[in-house]
């Protein structure tokens, strides 16, 4: 029974201060920062009995648009709502505007207003009359209010529906169809309602503009949650995950986005994105190198084996996808190793193994044919290209000086090896027959004492040569270095 007690109302400045707080307190309950982004959540009131104040933060949640579940059989204003609410718009669950502006016909929505008492009991109440007519006859209090009946055998779990359905109803209010049905299916992914979701997309993708605005925010929504399995059941076609790639013309919003999902600790959608760049390689490897270092900074030794088993999976992705790229082209999956991404940052496969030591990638059979290649150039080991190795070994001079793509056979690591060894040998031999034979004390009075001999020449050659090479080598290792930090 609604009954007003005097002692039961408080003072307004009371209520006025308590409006006050609860306002704040929704308003900052609404705003979510837990992941460096604000976002809004939605929040509803939920009416247990209550006094004739509460009548007051009712109208105020209303005019906020805020949905308000009366719980009936509770006494009090809950009571009072959920039957002024029958009496003017009757027991029909079905909500629309339709149905709003067919009450608005009746006689007793006309004469609402010059009521005085109300409820089950017909209770005055007591000075904010024309504050409740106002906010039951208003459009946002027929598509706002809504009841719910607690009992035994209506268990307290579906309190979720219900709140699901307060939250629906609210999105009535909205003019834009489009928003309506999005915010409808936001709202189903926020409570978890697969088969409410797939219902609602398959019976209304003859109705709606696929895939159009009202589909971008959901996925957008289900993304930014990190739930795989309402993701699925949006790109199933792939049309409506093509146009959302579409409109947002941020460069490299793969790139980000999975990088958004490592640093936030969402291994699941991580995965996923790695399976939908363009590069999945680069990626898995890329993300196996940052929980490398999440696991090298970590304190906590819990969460250092979790960094650890991570990486460890990424590295085996990206192994097992290289394995079957060898596996199908050789020649391509060798040219995949080498690429550079553009969007990761111009990193290659294999500079990503190499940084981050993984030794399962840098085993793989493509890493082994590619160091073959480098170490062998464009040599065929056949009969033929043994005997013309071992002809080329009776040269002196250090093939690394010959410019020209005609002389790569000549660069290749492993000429260049064995073209060394013999270089030096040579050189010793030179060196040691131009310092025992030319200056030994017998050659003193001679005539070309004072002369260069062809000996000589080549010994200034080939120190020359040595110099040189040298000089290179040192360049190259300070180019290396600073590229690299």
């Amino acid at each position: 029974m609604f009954n007003v007690d005097p002692h039961s109302v408080y003072p307004q400045d009371d209520v006025d201060r308590l409006l006050r707080l609860r306002t704040e307190f929704e308003e900052n309950l609404q705003i979510n920062t837990k992941y460096g982004q604000p976002y809004v959540i939605p929040i509803v009131q939920i009416l247990i009995g209550g006094n004739i104040s509460s009548i007051t933060s009712v109208c105020t949640a209303i005019r906020r648009k805020i949905p308000v579940i009366a719980i009936t059989g509770t006494s009090g204003v809950a009571d009072l709502i959920v039957h002024e609410y029958r009496y003017l718009y009757g027991e029909n669950q079905i909500r629309s505007e339709d149905e709003y502006e067919n009450a608005r016909q009746q006689h007793q929505f006309n004469d609402y207003h010059l009521r005085e008492t109300f409820g089950p009991n017909q209770e005055p109440l007591n000075g904010i009359t024309r504050q409740f007519t106002e906010m039951m006859k208003s459009r946002e209090g027929y598509f706002l209010l809504n009841s719910f009946a607690l009992s035994e055998n209506e268990p307290e779990s579906q309190l979720d529906d219900v709140i699901l359905n307060a939250h629906h109803h609210a999105v009535q209010i909205a003019e834009n169809p489009w928003e309506k049905r999005a915010s409808n299916l936001i709202l189903a992914i926020a409570c978890k309602k697969y088969e409410r979701v797939k219902q609602y997309i398959y019976e209304h993708r003859s109705t709606m503009n696929w895939p159009f605005l009202e589909l971008d925010k959901p996925l957008m929504f289900t993304m930014h949650q990190n739930d795989v399995h309402f993701i699925e059941l949006f790109i199933e076609d792939s049309r409506s995950f093509e146009r959302l790639r579409r409109i947002i013309t941020t460069d490299g919003f793969i790139r980000d986005l999975l990088l958004w999902t490592i640093l936030m600790d969402r291994f699941h959608m991580t995965t996923f994105l790695c399976s939908q760049t363009e590069n999945t390689i680069v990626a898995s490897l890329l993300a196996s190198k940052i929980y490398q270092i999440a696991a090298e900074s970590e304190k906590n030794f819990e969460k250092k084996l979790v960094y650890r088993n991570r990486k460890k999976i990424f590295d085996k992705h990206a192994t097992i996808i290289m394995n079957r790229c060898f596996n199908i082209n050789e020649d391509l999956a060798v040219q995949i190793l080498t690429s550079h991404s553009e969007v990761y940052f111009d990193y290659s496969p294999l500079e990503l193994a190499e940084e981050i030591g993984s030794q399962s990638f840098l085993g793989t059979k493509c890493v082994q044919k590619y160091l073959d290649r480098q170490w062998s150039g464009a040599v065929i080991r056949d009969i033929n290209s043994s005997i013309c190795i071992r002809t080329l070994q009776t040269c002196l001079i250090n093939p690394i000086c010959l410019p020209g793509p005609g002389f790569e056979f000549f660069r290749s690591p492993c000429v260049r090896f064995r073209l060394n060894i013999l270089f030096t040998i040579m050189f010793l031999f030179l060196f040691s027959t131009v310092l025992l034979h030319d200056y030994r004390p017998s050659n003193g009075n001679k005539e070309n004492f004072f002369g260069i001999s062809w000996k000589e020449i080549f010994v200034h050659i080939c120190m020359i040569g040595i110099i040189a090479d040298e000089i290179f080598q040192v360049k190259f290792l300070y180019c290396t270095l600073i590229t690299y930090s």
